[in-house]
């Protein structure tokens, strides 16, 4: 609910000031990178994937983030395919949906590594933070979270024990866009990256 109010009090002052929330907070840059979010591996072959994906790589999309579900080893035997098929000059990563055990997440992230993979998003559910510890630790792939953290103060915390490589801070859940910003300024002094979600 803050985050809702926050976002409609920038857009109202944007619009008694006709300008844009992007140049009230502090435009940087007239163009960002975007990625295609695709579905479940489990929903077909890499052929049905491109399909999918064909229309976005056309318009110069070169980043692909991809699902993976239950059964993580024939999902990654499609992404294998996919990867082959995409070449090495699109960016891979994979969202796990909080749906895996610590060993799990790591023998996956494990099969990652070797597919070229940017990023594992939430591969172990939220609440568990010694897990996503332990993981971070030792992944060979960078872990992502932040799409389900409630505040910068959380953000921080996360950041300070090494419970994620990249930060995906989402205006709609962290309390609204001041509060999404604070999350990224604040990754900078912890070398992480940002990646909105």
């Amino acid at each position: 609910a803050r985050a809702g109010v926050e976002i409609a009090l920038w857009d109202i002052l944007g619009q008694a000031q006709g300008r844009s929330v992007s140049r009230m907070i502090g435009r940087l840059r007239d163009r960002v990178e975007v990625y295609a979010s695709g579905a479940f591996l489990e929903e077909g072959d890499a052929a049905h994937h491109l399909a999918r994906l064909e229309p976005l790589l056309d318009r110069g999309v070169r980043k692909v983030k991809l699902r993976t579900g239950p059964d993580w080893q024939r999902d990654v035997d499609v992404l294998a395919d996919v990867r082959h098929r995409l070449g090495p000059d699109i960016e891979l990563m994979i969202d796990a949906s909080e749906t895996y055990t610590l060993p799990t997440s790591r023998r996956l992230a494990e099969r990652l590594a070797e597919l070229d993979v940017r990023w594992l998003e939430e591969p172990i559910p939220q609440g568990d933070r010694a897990g996503i510890e332990a993981l971070v630790a030792h992944s060979p792939v960078p872990v992502a979270y932040g799409e389900h953290m409630f505040s910068a103060a959380e953000a921080i915390d996360a950041m300070r024990r090494r419970q994620l490589d990249v930060l995906q801070p989402d205006a709609a859940t962290a309390g609204g866009i001041s509060e999404a910003r604070r999350m990224a300024a604040a990754a900078a002094s912890f070398g992480v990256r940002v990646v909105p979600h």
